[in-house]
Formats: structure tokens, sequence, C-alpha cells
């Protein structure tokens, strides 16, 4: 569930999410480093303060499992694929519709991020 915060909270692409290291979260500006992305550019990516404490519990869990990327498999190795595992019965448990309905408002929340971190009061 933590992963599809993380994509709704940020709407940074699954392919960013899961290259993204404990590192590249800055828990005191509100906002997560994106290395390299689509565009071969790095970039930052805010999410909002009411998301810090949750995805701030996420990366201490990590942490102590010695982990580098922000979510890792059992494996102590990134997340590599996120298709049709559990993820899609999460995105309809959320929205309360079929896999094209969660497509459809991950498609429209490009600039949802940047939105509710400026109304949570982050930079």
């Amino acid at each position: 569930m933590m992963i599809v915060k993380t994509l709704l909270y940020t709407g940074i692409r699954v392919s960013e999410l899961i290259n993204n290291k404990l590192s590249d979260v800055d828990f005191h500006y509100c906002q997560i480093r994106i290395n390299k992305d689509k565009g071969r550019k790095d970039r930052i990516v805010p999410f909002p303060q009411s998301f810090k404490e949750m995805l701030a519990m996420h990366a201490d869990s990590m942490k102590k499992k010695q982990a580098v990327y922000l979510f890792e498999s059992s494996w102590k190795k990134k997340v590599y694929r996120l298709g049709n595992t559990g993820n899609t019965k999460e995105f309809n448990q959320l929205f309360g519709g079929s896999r094209s309905c969660a497509k459809s408002v991950a498609a429209q929340t490009a600039t949802f991020p940047v939105d509710l971190a400026q109304k949570a009061g982050c930079r």
C-alpha cells in the first residue's frame, strides 16, 4: 500500500520510484530527488506534509533492514516489477474501480503533488 500512496502523493513514474534510494528523500523540505528521470535530467518532486510521517516511518523500517532503496524486496534488491502483482488490487481498493479507473486517476495527477504540497505548506 505504501508504494501506491507514494505514487499518488508524488506523481512520479513507477520506474523513478523503484530507483529511489533512502538518501533521495529529504524530510525537512518534503521532497524526493529523482535522479536521471525519463528525460535524463535530475529533478525534485514535493510531497505533502501530511504524508511526511507515514513516509518517514516506512523509511525508518527500511533503514532497520539495512536497505539502500526506498522500496526493496525481501532479497535486499530494489523492486523491479510492479506489473500484475498485488498493486492493481490496492488501486482498486483506493478508488473502488477497475484497473482502467486507477490508470486514469494516476494519469490525472500530474500537477496534484505540487498543488497538494503547496497547500500543505511544503516548499
